[in-house]
Parts: C-alpha cells; structure tokens; sequence
C-alpha cells in the first residue's frame, strides 16, 4: 500500500487520468450508454458540429480488456512524468513541471483526434470512401501509444532496445512495431488513431509546439474547454450559429445527413 501511494504521489497526472477512465467506464457501463453516444464519428463532429465528442471518445471503453489493456500500459509509462519532474526541477511537482506533463497528454488527446478527422476527411474527399462517414473510434490508445514513443525516444532514438523474444531493434522503430502487431493481433483496432498518437508524439519531441508556453497552454486549454461545452450545451443557440458560420469540408444536407447511422450496426466501431 505505502508503494501504491508513493507511485501516485511521484506521478499525480497519470493517476489522475487512469482513475478518470475508470470512472468513465463504470458510468458508461452502469448507465448502459450506446457507443455512439460518446465515440468520435467524423459525420456528426463536421456536419453536426458535436465538438465534444473530440473529448468522450477519448476517455470512452465499452470493453474490459479494451480499459486494462489502456490503463495498464499507461500506469506503466508513470516514469514518463516522473522524468518530465526531474528535468525540470529536480523532481519537485512545481506548476511548470506539471503544466509540461499536462500540456503533453493535451497534445496527444487533441492532436491525435484532429489527425483522425483529417485522414477521414481525405478518405472521404479524395478517394470516395464513404464508409468513413460512419465509423466510431473510442478509447485511449492514442494517447497510450503517444506515451510509448516519447518514453521509448528518452532512451535515445540511435539506440536499441529489446522488443520481442529478446529481439534487439531499433528504438526508433518500436512504436510503429507495436502499432502493426497490434493491429494483426485485435483487426478491429484503429490503425488511423494509434498512428496519429505515435506522429504526434514526435512533433512533440521535435519542440514543434515549443512555442506553447505555460500561458499559451492554458488560454488554449480553456477555449478548448468552454467550444466542447457550448457545443455540447445545446441550448445555446447563438454558438450553434456561430459554428455554422465555419465552412466545415464534408457537411452535407439534412435530408442527406438524415440518413447516416444512428447504431454502430450501420456503421463500424473501431477501438484505440
């Protein structure tokens, strides 16, 4: 027990998160609520405008081993923050060591789903596959495999570490490794999702959002915020309004949009 809590004192934020997926979980599976309810699914976020689903879909499982495959590989990359604490203060949780972390998790959550809705978009735009209108992604995995590669890169991208059966392979490779095996071993998992994590992550470590301090962040993070509650809010009219207003590519008629898929039956589900 004093080893459990010395664990979530060393990385509070992936504590933090973990117990909100669970939590999540237990209310989505108690209350018994349908999976596209709260998934990611490009045909209501562009011509519904259902913003909020960048969110739900994140910290939405419907499957047990889908939750512990996704909270246990995350617990497991705890040191991720630990070593964020220790380059910037000697591990003491200051408030730029864990708006570092934070900002990270931020990134990856919201970077990750704006790469599924652009590869979608393209899918739909320029090669005709409709079927992507529909498909529901849910889970965590986009943010677990984005934690992977920037703790597999603190190890050094030149270096080599041992994957599988004690196979030494290089470490910049062990993320896109994980990603093929495991989409061979669960097909159902969305290739698109855990790819856009891992591209993300090393955006990230190339500091191309170097220029997002500490106050850039929280403006960021706070209009983040307030555009998924409004847009999930629906009697506020006027942002409903105000979205419209945005030439989303994709949107189409409400005698056409009538038509796409209300269950997962009509379309696919797909779990990250």
């Amino acid at each position: 027990m004093i080893y459990i809590l010395e664990q979530i004192a060393l990385a509070p934020i992936t504590f933090s998160l973990t117990l909100l997926n669970i939590i999540i979980f237990l209310i989505l599976t108690i209350k018994n609520f349908p999976v596209e309810s709260v998934s990611f699914n490009y045909d209501k976020i562009a011509s519904g405008l259902e913003l909020w689903r960048c969110f739900t879909c994140t910290f939405s499982h419907f499957s047990i081993i889908h939750i512990l495959f996704n909270i246990g590989s995350f617990w497991s990359y705890r040191y991720l923050e630990v070593l964020i604490y220790l380059s910037n203060n000697n591990g003491n949780h200051t408030f730029h060591s864990v708006m570092e972390f934070f900002k990270i998790i931020y990134l990856l959550m919201i970077g990750s789903t704006g790469l599924v809705f652009l590869t979608y978009f393209c899918f739909i735009k320029f090669l005709k596959w409709e079927q992507y209108r529909h498909v529901n992604v849910i889970g965590f995995s986009g943010v677990v495999f984005g934690i992977m590669t920037l703790a597999v890169i603190k190890n050094g991208i030149a270096s080599t570490g041992s994957l599988f059966f004690g196979l030494n392979v290089p470490m910049l490779i062990i993320p896109f490794m994980s990603l093929f095996l495991t989409q061979l071993l669960v097909p159902q998992a969305s290739f698109v999702g855990h790819l856009s994590g891992i591209l993300i992550a090393f955006l990230i470590h190339f500091n191309a959002f170097i220029w997002m301090i500490d106050i850039v962040f929280i403006i960021f993070f706070v209009l983040t915020c307030l555009i998924m509650i409004l847009t999930f809010v629906k009697r506020f009219g006027f942002v409903q309004r105000l979205l419209e207003r945005i030439p989303f590519v994709g949107r189409r008629n409400s005698s056409s949009s009538s038509s796409s898929s209300s269950t997962v039956r009509d379309g696919v589900l797909q779990q990250v």
